[in-house]
This record gives structure tokens, C-alpha cells and sequence, in this order.
């Protein structure tokens, strides 16, 4: 809910033993298309859609891609659900 409220604004992925050189996260609408990406694992999704205005509530999909400290690489996804 991005809603400038202090309570679940940004969407990102926290973890340990992750290789921050090696990080990528995309966020993806229903047709498949980026809305967001980013290299840097401190950096959130705000549910803006390609840098500009807010996305709509719905649906959309992450995919992460990162190795880990013993250089093995993992790629994960899921649906997260933005509500206004």
C-alpha cells in the first residue's frame, strides 16, 4: 500500500549471504512488461510504474535473480499485490 503512511510502502527483498554485486530485481505488470528494476538490493519498489506515476492496484510479479556468497547463483519470483 504506497501510500506515504510509514506501513508497507516499498516492496524489496531482504536477505543474508547475498552478494550485493550480483542482485537484480524486476517487477513485472500483468502483460509481462518491467515496471521496475533495480541492481541495488537497497532499493524498493514504490509501486511507481517506470520511474513516473503510481501503478494501479492489482497484481504484479517480482523476480529476483542473485548469487550467493559461495558464488551460487539463485533466481526466485512471486506476485505481490498492490492495494491503494
Amino acid at each position: 500500500s504506497p501510500d506515504l503512511d510509514g506501513l508497507n510502502d516499498v516492496f524489496k527483498i531482504v536477505g543474508h549471504g547475498i552478494d550485493e554485486s550480483k542482485f537484480e530485481l524486476w517487477i513485472y505488470d500483468r502483460w509481462g512488461e518491467i515496471v521496475f528494476s533495480t541492481k541495488n538490493i537497497n532499493e524498493g519498489w514504490d509501486g511507481g510504474i517506470k520511474g513516473k506515476e503510481k501503478g494501479k492496484a492489482g497484481t504484479y510479479v517480482w523476480m529476483v535473480s542473485f548469487n550467493d556468497f559461495t558464488g551460487k547463483k539463485h533466481v526466485k519470483s512471486g506476485n505481490v499485490t498492490m492495494i491503494r
